[in-house]
């Protein structure tokens, strides 16, 4: 790949970057003090699955690069990918889902830490049926 377009793609990460730093719910979207969680839908499989993974390893090396020098702000990237196989129907729907809520569901289930039986599940319930402002 070339270095132009590595500097392309990490500009605009760096873009994307910025704008989640600009949320005050940061953890929740993925920036912590040391991780920056990004994720992306590609193509691994299926007819152009070949494609799919070129871009998936193209991605993967500009975050490494990015890491290796030090990362943004001093968070690493870390990617999170999900294969859509090239079709349409329920395996975007779960990537999408996996990409939304995968975090959702870890941070809802360490708050009702304590909290059982009918209390938990009513607490979950509510949890993560809530949308962010």
């Amino acid at each position: 790949m070339s270095r132009r377009l590595m500097r392309i793609i990490a500009g605009l990460l760096a873009g994307v970057v910025a704008l989640a730093g600009l949320s005050s719910a940061a953890a929740d979207d993925g920036v912590t003090a040391d991780t920056i969680k990004l994720g992306g839908f590609f193509i691994e499989s299926g007819p152009v699955g070949e494609l799919g993974i070129t871009l998936l390893k193209a991605v993967k090396a500009v975050f490494n690069d990015v890491n290796a020098s030090g990362g943004i702000y001093g968070r690493k990237l870390q990617l999170v990918d999900c294969d859509t196989s090239f079709t349409s129907g329920d395996k975007p729907r779960a990537c999408y889902t996996k990409l939304t809520q995968q975090d959702k569901m870890r941070q809802c289930a360490k708050q009702a830490t304590g909290k059982k039986g009918p209390e938990r599940k009513a607490f979950m319930k509510g949890c993560l049926s809530k949308k962010k402002a």
